[in-house]
């Protein structure tokens, strides 16, 4: 038995330690080769508390020895440190061995080295905060390309419904709202106002002036009706110098004044 445990002991690739428990403190007292090219610096005789003290993750593992050494329980725990400038991490197993009368005498160590779960972890994570910002920035393009959709498609919207010169609704526009309009009068019985309006005259502004001068006097009458209207009237230009406003909620004398 004392054969078999050797060869375990020596050639095992996961660090082996043994430690006797002296006083408040715990000394090393074997180590076997794998813990030796863990950590060169190790060595039998080397105070545990020292040693482990000397480094900032070693509360943990001093914590372990003795929870280890007052239960006579079986430890085990990760430890995350930093060996030869890598961030390397551990599974620590403390394993108690007690004497004929049951008291803690020495405490056997080992570790298993997760160091390549770490960094596939790690790896992962970065993997993650990549494919986070990716998604981040396909979705603000996204929101953006949205956005420039909307207002591609008010544009549209506003030139299908408008008239290109007055900027007033259009024939097409204005009978669709005048539908509505008609059929919620009729539902709720509301007054509703048409009134028909053409510029005098206007073939001779045209003849005299010419179309540019005719195309400005719409944008004026235009300018006027907008001035003059309620925001619920509409006003549509239906062709040539015939426009025509709708007046909600208007009766004739209203609609006369």
């Amino acid at each position: 038995e004392l054969a078999f445990f050797r060869q375990i002991w020596e050639k095992s690739d996961d660090p082996f330690w043994l430690c006797e428990c002296v006083g408040d403190d715990f000394v090393l007292t074997s180590i076997n080769p794998a813990e030796m090219v863990v950590d060169p610096r190790i060595h039998p005789g080397m105070s545990i508390l020292a040693y482990v003290g000397a480094h900032a993750e070693g509360a943990q593992l001093i914590s372990g020895y003795y929870d280890c050494r007052d239960s006579g329980r079986t430890i085990s725990f990760h430890q995350q440190i930093v060996l030869h400038g890598e961030d390397r991490l551990f599974q620590t197993m403390l394993v108690p061995v007690t004497d004929e009368k049951g008291r803690v005498t020495h405490i056997c160590g080992t570790s298993r080295d997760m160091s390549e779960y770490l960094r596939t972890q790690r790896a992962q994570e970065e993997f993650s905060r990549q494919l986070e910002r990716q998604v981040a920035e396909r979705t603000e393009a996204l929101n953006v390309a949205n956005a420039e959709l909307r207002e591609a498609n008010r544009i549209l919207e506003r030139l299908a419904s408008s008239d290109s010169l007055t900027e007033l609704d259009n024939r097409r526009c204005f009978f669709d709202k005048a539908g509505a309009e008609v059929e919620r009068a009729r539902r709720y019985g509301h007054t509703l106002s048409l009134q028909m309006l053409d510029i005098d005259h206007f073939k001779a502004i045209n003849d005299r002036y010419g179309h540019v001068a005719g195309d400005r006097v719409l944008m004026a009458l235009a300018d006027i009706l907008r001035a003059n209207l309620r925001h619920n009237d509409v006003a549509a230009r239906l062709g040539g110098e015939e426009f025509a406003i709708l007046l909600p909620e208007t009766s004739i004398d209203d609609a006369l004044v």
